[in-house]
């Protein structure tokens, strides 16, 4: 896996590309390599942990790349400014909020 990463990058340029691309190197590799060797041996155990692992790597993979490579592009369209006072004034917000939650006489419970 890491071989491939490393020719999608010699070849494209995209060093970049480690932002996310470090999920099929770590997750999904050693899945692919359980995964493999539990259809091998006929093993039940190390397919399925193979294949969680899989799982893991490639949806990590995916979440990664939509926030930076989309999320990320569209976000350069704003000016430099306003979003790290944005992400400042939202963490005040959410700290006020705890705040009073802490205040209430008898804190409510989320429990479903």
């Amino acid at each position: 896996m890491f071989g491939l990463v490393l020719f999608y990058q010699y070849g494209t340029g995209d060093w970049e590309s480690w932002v996310y691309a470090w999920t099929l190197i770590f997750p999904a590799g050693p899945g692919l390599g359980q995964l493999s060797y539990g259809a091998v041996k006929a093993r039940k155990d190390p397919f399925e942990r193979g294949k969680i692992l899989v799982q893991i790597g490639f949806g990590l993979f995916f979440l990664i790349f939509i926030v930076f490579k989309l999320f990320f592009s569209i976000i350069r369209i704003i000016p430099e400014f306003i979003l790290p006072d944005s992400t400042i004034l939202l963490f005040c917000f959410i700290t006020l909020l705890y705040l009073f939650y802490l205040a209430l006489p008898y804190p409510v419970l989320f429990v479903p």
